[in-house]
């Protein structure tokens, strides 16, 4: 044995010195097959240095190849093999195991940056034989997107017939073989800690690996929550994922809505109102009993109402599904508040685009037609009355306020000088135009709606519906005050003689004295009496601007009672007013 390992040694030397010729490593390969297999099993330890492929290639000699397959061995292919472990051994006999950056076959992260993950000690494996296995032509992967404030999924979904997984390798950012970078940061996001921010692109790389019997080639193809990706077959055979989140979704925490109520005999509302500026909407789907994306259900017969032909009807309960759509750029959170018709909402459904609102109207309400209201009518120098009379069968309340200038739910505003009135101290000024106002609740189950009119003193007044308030307001007349005309008679005198010749005519200064008119004076003859007769009417005319008495001649002497009526037209402070006088006319 030790003179098989010194002419091994010698050999060796002889290489390395250049001494020998080829014909002497040819006729010493085919005489010495013994000393190759003691270098090989003698020393371990070497063995465990080599690199996969340098391994594969010592295990498999040429020898074994010739003796396989009958043909004369090689010598050029085989003795240096043999001689460079030899040598190696004999120049480095200290050197210990692992020293070698090629001694591991997986590298650090640090060491690939750009894959971050120890996928390369698969390139330098042997692949695994695929030539029989079945392509894989598509891949379907969900997984959660980008959230504000929310932490990275690393759970990737398939489908239940998937050929395919995500293998459990986590290291560093990776977890299940799935990575998140932050492009803006250009950093890593590692699991259960860190949060994706708004203004930010996120990168998601997802790892796959075919099951048994199954590949991955150039042309499968891949969609990431429905939307194709792009993908890469890596050179450890796995499908790599890649998808960059452009957008950060921020979550929808509120949502508030209002559709009408159940009303007898009306048709359901399909037409949902959503706040201006509101992140998520109401979809045109009107697929089947759907309109708008909304459907109702009557509780008592369990059935879906036609929105063609279905009405309301009392004794029912009727539930309402809502489906809202989120805006793009935004996701309804687990579980927002609903709010419809100012009351809390059940969400029956969320799958973070889209949610499902549902509520239950218990009552079918009745629609309230008409309301009347009367309060005492301004007048000048009287405060304004706070105490509005209903009917006594209204199906109505005056609402209540505490604002400063609200008393008993009314308010009183003047027009004219687009002011409040104080309830402890305002009073009514002629000229001026005033308004009253109030709401208007609606008792048990009745409602208001935009069709509601309403009475004020017997005049049409204002009505708008709110939110179920009926707003009510009313503008009086311009407030004026009671003339102030008066009117005094007097006595005048006319003499036979001349008015047995023509007409006379009496200034009206002379009959009776006119004062304090508001507005244009008129004057109006009624009737003339001498005695008890009153015949003589036709003898006497006045006239109507001025009021002077105009006398037709041939009067018989006597004594006249002549009635008028003065009438002031009133202005913009004051009314019309009359005064009816009787003076006297006497013909001597």
């Amino acid at each position: 044995m030790k003179a098989k390992r010194l002419l091994a040694g010698l050999i060796a030397m002889a290489m390395t010195m250049g001494m020998m010729s080829s014909l002497v490593f040819a006729d010493e390969a085919e005489n010495a097959p013994e000393e190759t297999s003691v270098v090989e099993t003698t020393e371990p330890k070497e063995k465990e240095t080599k690199k996969p492929e340098e391994t594969v290639k010592e295990t498999e000699p040429a020898e074994t190849e010739g003796k396989e397959t009958g043909e004369p061995t090689e010598p050029e292919t085989s003795k240096p093999k043999v001689t460079e472990s030899a040598e190696s051994k004999e120049v480095e006999p200290s050197e210990p195991a692992g020293t070698e950056p090629e001694e591991s076959s997986e590298p650090n992260e640090e060491e690939v940056p750009e894959t971050g993950r120890k996928e390369d000690r698969h390139a330098v494996s042997p692949k695994k034989e695929q030539s029989s296995a079945t392509e894989i032509t598509s891949v379907s992967v969900t997984l959660d997107a980008p959230v504000e404030d929310a932490k990275a999924d690393f759970t990737a979904v398939f489908p239940k017939s998937a050929q395919y997984y995500s293998a459990d390798y986590s290291s560093g950012p990776f977890l299940n073989d799935i990575r998140w970078r932050d492009l803006k940061g250009d950093q890593y996001v590692y699991p259960n800690s860190d949060v994706f921010k708004v203004g930010h692109e996120y990168r998601v790389d997802i790892y796959l690996t075919a099951n048994a019997g199954f590949k991955f080639t150039e042309n499968t193809k891949a969609t990431l929550n429905g939307k194709e990706v792009s993908v890469e077959v890596t050179p450890s055979d796995q499908l790599l994922v890649s998808y960059v989140f452009k957008t950060v979704l921020i979550k929808i925490n509120y949502v508030d809505i209002k559709i009408d109520v159940p009303v007898k005999g009306s048709k359901p509302d399909y037409d949902v109102t959503i706040p201006n500026g509101a992140n998520y909407y109401s979809e045109e789907d009107n697929n089947g009993y759907y309109r708008n994306d909304i459907r109702w259900l009557d509780r008592k017969s369990q059935k879906i109402l036609n929105p063609d032909s279905a009405v309301f009807e009392t004794g029912h309960e009727y539930e309402v599904e809502i489906f809202l759509t989120a805006k793009e750029g935004y996701i309804f959170s687990n579980n927002p508040n609903c709010i419809l018709n100012g009351t809390q909402a059940l969400s029956d459904y969320n799958n973070g685009d889209k949610i499902c609102i549902s509520y239950t109207f218990k009552t079918v309400i009745t629609e309230i037609s008409s309301v009347s209201v009367t309060f005492n009518a301004p007048v000048p120098g009287a405060k304004p009355d706070y105490n509005a009379v209903l009917p006594s069968a209204a199906n109505y309340q005056v609402a209540q306020s505490t604002d400063k200038y609200v008393r008993n739910g009314v308010k009183w505003i003047d027009i004219s000088t687009s002011t409040d009135l104080d309830p402890d101290t305002a009073v009514f000024e002629a000229g001026h135009l005033y308004e009253v106002w109030f709401y208007l609740t609606a008792d048990g189950d009745n409602i208001f709606s935009g069709k509601t009119s309403a009475i004020i003193n017997g005049q049409t007044a204002t009505a708008k519906c709110y939110f179920g308030y009926l707003e009510v307001c009313y503008t009086f007349p311009a407030l004026t005050s009671v003339n102030t005309l008066s009117v005094t008679p007097k006595t005048a005198k006319v003499k036979y003689k001349k008015l047995k010749k023509k007409k006379q005519t009496v200034a009206r200064a002379k009959v009776m004295n006119v004062s304090n008119a508001q507005g244009n004076v008129t004057y109006k003859l009624t009737g003339v009496k001498r005695g008890k007769s009153k015949k003589y009417k036709k003898y006497f005319k006045i006239n109507s601007t001025n009021g002077n008495v105009t006398i037709k001649k041939k009067l018989k002497k006597g004594t006249y009672k002549v009635t008028c009526v003065v009438t002031a037209a009133g202005d913009t402070n004051y009314k019309a007013g009359t005064k009816t006088v009787t003076f006297t006319i006497k013909v001597k």
